[in-house]
C-alpha cells in the first residue's frame, strides 16, 4: 500500500499508516536474562526480548527475534536515604518485564538526578536502547507454584523454605523447623536448637522433660552425694 500525499484524506490509509508506525513504538514486553554484569557501577542485565517484531514488506509480515538488549538497569526496591534495598539473585534464563523510556536514559544513568535527554536535538522515544528490566514476571512455563493467599512470603520454589509475613504472625520455616511470632508476646520454636555463646534470662526457664546440662546430667532425675544432715553441703549433681 502507497502513502503518497493523494491518501492523506484516505482515512484507511491514514489508520494503516498508523498502524505501522505504532509497531515500532516500545513500550513493554516480557524478557529473559542472557547476561549479568555492571555498567557503570550499576547492576545490570542483557535482556532477549521473548515477543517476536512483526516486519512487513509489500503487505507480505514476517516474525523476527529482537536482538538482546545489552546493559539494561534492574528496577528493585530501594529506599536511597537509608541505605536500604531489597535484592534477589538474578540468573540467566530468569524471566521478568521489560520496560522502555519515553527518552534517553544515558544521562541519568551516569550522572543521576535531573538530566537532559542524552539527545537533545533528535530524542530518543521509546527506544529498544532505553529499557529498564523488572525481574519476576512468570510465563506458565514457569509458574510459581503453592501460592500463600493469606501472607507474604520469602521462599524457595517450593516453599519448604520461606519468611511468611501476615497480619498477625511472622514465622520463618526450615528443613522442618519453625520459628513463629504469632502476637501473643511469645516466641514458639519448633526443631532442635543448637546455641552457641552466653544465654541470659531474667524469667523463669521451665522444662518438661528430659532437660541436661552440658555434661549430660539430667536436670529432673539425678542425685546428689556426700547427703548429710547440718550445716554441710552436698556433693555435686550426678
Amino acid at each position: 500500500m502507497s502513502f503518497s500525499s493523494n491518501n492523506d484524506d484516505d482515512p484507511a490509509a491514514l489508520r494503516e499508516l498508523i498502524r505501522r508506525v505504532l509497531y515500532g513504538v516500545h513500550t513493554s514486553m516480557p524478557g529473559v536474562i542472557t547476561a549479568v554484569g555492571v555498567y557503570k557501577g550499576v547492576r545490570v542485565v542483557s535482556v532477549q526480548p521473548v515477543i517476536q517484531q512483526i516486519d512487513t514488506l509489500d503487505d507480505v509480515s514476517t516474525f523476527k527475534a529482537i536482538d538482546p538488549i545489552p546493559n539494561v538497569v534492574v528496577i528493585v526496591p530501594h529506599a536511597e536515604d537509608l541505605g536500604l534495598s531489597m535484592t534477589i539473585p538474578l540468573r540467566k534464563g530468569n524471566e521478568g518485564m521489560i520496560h522502555f523510556a519515553e527518552r534517553s536514559l544515558d544521562n541519568w544513568i551516569e550522572k543521576g538526578g535531573v538530566q537532559p535527554p542524552a539527545e537533545p536535538v533528535q530524542p530518543r522515544s521509546h527506544d529498544l536502547s532505553d529499557a529498564v528490566f523488572v525481574p519476576g514476571i512468570t510465563s506458565a512455563a514457569n509458574p510459581i507454584t503453592n501460592w500463600s493467599d493469606e501472607a507474604i512470603e520469602v521462599r524457595n520454589e517450593d516453599a519448604s523454605v520461606a519468611l511468611s509475613v501476615s497480619p498477625s504472625t511472622v514465622a520463618m520455616r526450615s528443613g522442618g523447623a519453625v520459628v513463629s511470632l504469632p502476637g501473643d508476646g511469645k516466641i514458639y520454636l519448633t526443631g532442635d536448637v543448637i546455641h552457641t555463646g552466653d544465654l541470659t534470662s531474667s524469667g523463669d526457664v521451665t522444662g518438661v522433660s528430659g532437660i541436661e546440662t552440658g555434661s549430660g546430667i539430667s536436670l529432673d532425675n539425678h542425685t546428689h552425694g556426700g547427703v548429710q544432715t547440718g550445716a554441710g553441703n552436698t556433693g555435686v549433681a550426678q
